[in-house]
């Protein structure tokens, strides 16, 4: 389980509601992207990983040592000094796309499918590649069987190779399914 510091520093302070956003629980998401700091992923008091839904767990405190992680010891919060610039704007664009992805979800007429994905695959093959499957697994960097796989259905793409995918095309998650 991961977390913004500073999402729960600033719900406790103003009185709002403490929550998990889903995203958060996702390892493709490693930033917050309205605060652009790393999510923690490790107590800055006991030093152990946050367990979720733990018998004893509480909205915004470790589940282990019970401290309050909305504020580090040092004052300071998980920084991106040391990710380089162009790893920040992906890593950004990660947890937009994807928090975009659960935003529309709900609005949806239905569930995506493993033939909805096929069909979004082969569309962006006919684009990228003017449907040649091997030159757009070539282009990806991508084995053919399992881009041939994906476009007939057979298999989905774990949600971090689908995030790879779309930002090597620069296209939103749900801009590639849709």
């Amino acid at each position: 389980m991961s977390w913004c510091p500073i999402c729960y520093q600033e719900w406790q302070a103003t009185g709002s509601v403490i929550y998990e956003p889903l995203f958060w629980s996702l390892a493709v998401v490693k930033v917050c992207s309205l605060h652009h700091c790393l999510l923690a992923e490790v107590c800055p008091y006991c030093h152990k990983n946050d367990l979720f839904l733990r018998w004893h767990s509480r909205l915004g405190y470790c589940s282990q040592c019970q401290m309050w992680l909305g504020s580090l010891p040092d004052n300071s919060h998980n920084n991106l000094k040391n990710i380089a610039e162009q790893e920040l704007e992906v890593l950004l664009w990660i947890s937009k796309s994807v928090g975009e992805l659960i935003a529309a979800t709900p609005s949806m007429a239905s569930a995506i499918t493993k033939q909805d994905l096929a069909k979004a695959f082969k569309a962006h093959i006919n684009v990228v590649s003017s449907g040649n499957k091997a030159e757009f697994a070539r282009q990806l960097q991508l084995p053919k069987n399992t881009v041939w796989l994906w476009c007939n259905g057979r298999n989905l793409p774990q949600l971090d190779t689908l995030v790879q995918i779309c930002h090597r095309l620069n296209r939103s998650l749900i801009e590639f399914i849709t």
